[in-house]
């Protein structure tokens, strides 16, 4: 009797039960809809494990590489069903992607010696993709632990000297920079599951002082990546702060103990503006071995725990998805009970987690043995009952086959606006005068906006004038002192002949902020600091916040074009909030086929492209027909030399599936890096290996690269 009892129990008790599907390898979208995160619309129950090493400027590199090979530990995680991975990245290191790895860190890896920072990357995300797994990045530190960084999401007070032997201060501004960098890199994988911001940023307040608001920072940093990169999928993953006061109007007890970036008890009296359906809560709690909570000490432990973490993050678990970003120690002791204990409430609260850490920390008392102890000749031991443990607190995680089998993502480009909100504003303005000033404005209800210009005096004789495009999109409001504050996002592109410098003025209403601008003393806004001139093509995000009632207006002070003698004004455009776009001459519909686009036709969901860096292109075999387009996403000076990122995407608009595809380019001795294609033994381009040979009808993909020149290459079609 007792045996059959445990038979139906079995058939009913599941125990890393798994949920499979099958997602793109790269358009896929994440999305937090209600208290659950889903990857294209299947729900995902994350299981993951904290990978460090890429963070430390001693190592540089994911640790045990030296030990036993990449697949050796991925193959560990899906063999024991876990799905995602965080990895601890630092700023210097996203900053400095010349860095080549040392080679003693990868001796059981060879594929990565004399791979720089990216290449690095690009071999983990789809070593990792191969095996349906998914990763998470965080800005663990700056430089290194050690430098003083005071627990803000910028550094302050002492630092120690990079590899390069800098030593420097890093501004919000670099941190954003940074983060565009890497999600502008990274974003054409569909297992980059997001970005958490900064680690334990345990010197911060919430909603007391501007400085050091963390809730501030977040709410910039998620609008200045959704800005630059309107097509990220991925999720943002929220940490709390420490100990800190009450905001005002926060008038209830909090409950002490919080660890550095477990207190979301803010929360629930003032919420953030990041948009719900990208937002996962992602706290870190820790057991006795690290620290000694008073609640440790409580004769109830660990009974006592539940109510503590309820209060410090796990309230929010019923209506937006929370999953504890670190949490671990040596399983022995108070510190095995505790996480017993806290493996059983996630498991009843169904959140994820990411276990601290795959492999341990040597030295730290809390993680001095991880998951896994790598041996000398490459296998691994794995540390009793932890396993067991973690199988407990996470019973059902997703199961996901990263597969080339893909159709055109319906989500190229997201916003947090609603369709009752959004409104779009598209125009093109010839502008050739300095005595001119081009003014955009639109209304978020009623009639369609509508793009002013005035003409100062001047000749369009001479030179082909330079064009603007200009586009904003509602993203979000609150409520702030009693007024609503009001959020967009804008791109600004060049879809003329010349490069430009960019000036102009908000007006129209109150500017409460702003973000990826830079500020002239004279009132006026410029190009961001990482790009002294926008090219021929190229295109910026920034995003701004007003409590005026409608977008504010763009005044363009007339730009520089690199040719004084070129004067006067052309061409004013209206467009409707569903951005059916028209010109003055009535002759274009602003799409990539005309030869002065300026912005694809889908409201809110559409990105800047440019004629100057599109073609159509037949290859050599018949029937075969592809869609090149290219985006600038980053320009930065290495001495006296320009570099550039572009990101191509490559679409088959013909009516059958490509077998094969060879791109070549006249400038490929300029291109410094280049990611996500094949090299071949010519020299020449071909589709990503992911795609098994086979790029469907309709189906694309991007890749990217890096050119030392401040105009992009041109890619030909030599066979497909």
């Amino acid at each position: 009797m007792g045996t059959l009892v445990k038979i139906i129990l079995a058939s009913f008790l599941c125990i890393s039960c798994t949920r499979a599907f099958d997602v793109c390898s790269t358009n896929a979208r994440w999305r937090s809809v209600g208290n659950r995160i889903e990857l294209d619309g299947k729900e995902y129950q994350v299981k993951g494990a904290n990978w460090w090493g890429l963070e430390d400027p001693g190592i540089r590199m994911l640790t045990g590489l030296d030990k036993a090979s990449l697949g050796t530990y991925l193959n560990f995680l899906t063999t024991n069903n876990f799905n995602s991975i965080r990895i601890p990245l630092s700023v210097d290191w996203v900053l400095h992607p010349e860095r080549v790895v040392q080679p003693w860190s990868v001796s059981a890896e060879p594929a990565l010696v004399g791979k720089t920072s990216f290449q690095v990357l690009d071999h983990i995300f789809l070593e990792a993709q191969k095996r349906g797994l998914s990763i998470l990045l965080d800005f663990h530190w700056f430089i290194t632990f050690n430098e003083g960084q005071l627990g803000l999401w910028y550094s302050k007070g002492n630092c120690q000297p990079n590899p390069e032997g800098e030593c420097r201060q890093f501004t919000e501004q670099d941190v954003m920079n940074a983060w565009s960098t890497l999600v502008g890199r990274l974003k054409t994988y569909s297992n980059f599951m997001g970005v958490d911001f900064i680690n334990e940023a345990y010197s911060t307040t919430w909603g007391t002082n501007i400085a050091t608001d963390w809730d501030g920072y977040v709410n910039r940093q998620a609008a200045d990546i959704l800005s630059r990169h309107p097509d990220f999928k991925g999720l943002f993953w929220i940490e709390g702060i420490a100990d800190a006061p009450n905001p005002a109007g926060c008038n209830f007890q909090q409950t002490p103990g919080h660890w550095w970036g477990g207190n979301l008890e803010f929360v629930q009296c003032k919420p953030l503006t990041v948009p719900a359906d990208r937002l996962v809560w992602a706290p870190h709690t820790y057991g006795p071995s690290l620290y000694a909570q008073s609640y440790f000490n409580d004769p109830s432990f660990p009974n006592n725990m539940p109510a503590i973490w309820n209060a410090h993050f796990g309230y929010l678990a019923s209506t937006q998805p929370v999953v504890i970003s670190e949490w671990g120690g040596m399983y022995q002791g108070a510190t095995k009970v505790f996480q017993d204990a806290l493996a059983r409430y996630m498991a009843s609260k169904k959140m994820g987690s990411f276990y601290w850490a795959l492999v341990g920390r040597p030295g730290e008392v809390n993680t001095v043995d991880g998951l896994v102890t790598p041996n000398n000749g490459g296998t691994l031991t794995v540390i009793p009952g932890k396993l067991p443990m973690l199988a407990i607190a996470t019973p059902s995680p997703a199961v996901v086959r990263f597969t080339a089998t893909c159709t055109p993502s319906s989500d190229s480009v997201t916003s947090a606006a609603t369709s009752t909100q959004a409104a779009t504003v598209a125009t093109t303005a010839a502008v050739t005068s300095s005595a001119t000033v081009a003014s955009v404005t639109s209304a978020t209800t009623g009639a369609p906006p509508v793009v002013t210009s005035t003409t100062g005096a001047g000749s369009t004789t001479g030179t082909a004038p330079c064009t603007i495009g200009v586009r904003q999109t509602f993203t979000n409001s609150w409520q702030a002192n009693g007024a609503t504050v009001s959020q967009y996002s804008s791109t600004v592109a060049n879809n003329g002949g010349q490069a430009v410098t960019l000036k102009f003025k908000f007006t129209g209403g109150a500017l409460v902020e702003y973000w990826s601008l830079t500020a002239n003393s004279d009132g006026t806004f410029g190009l961001p600091s990482w790009m002294a001139t926008l090219a021929p093509g190229a295109s910026f995000d920034f995003g701004y916040s007003t409590s005026a009632s409608a977008p504010l207006t763009l005044s363009f002070i007339t730009p520089s074009c690199n040719n004084p003698s070129v004067a006067a004004v052309a061409t004013a455009a209206a467009v409707s909030s569903t951005a059916a776009v028209t010109t003055a001459a009535a002759t274009s519909a602003v799409t990539t086929a005309a030869a002065t686009s300026v912005v694809t036709t889908a409201a809110v969901t559409s990105s800047v492209t440019s004629s100057s860096a599109s073609s159509s292109t037949t290859g050599v075999n018949s029937g075969c027909r592809l869609s090149i387009s290219q985006k600038q996403t980053n320009s930065w000076k290495e001495g006296a030399t320009t570099m550039t990122q572009f990101d191509v995407t490559v679409t088959n608009t013909g009516a059958s599936s490509l077998r094969s595809l060879e791109l070549s380019t006249l400038q490929a001795s300029s291109i410094s890096q280049i990611w996500n294609v094949q090299t071949m033994a010519n020299g020449n381009y071909g589709m990503p290996s992911w795609l098994n040979g086979n790029l469907g009808a309709g189906a694309s993909f991007t890749f990217g690269y890096v050119i030392r020149s401040a105009s992009s290459t041109t890619f030909a079609t030599v066979n497909c």
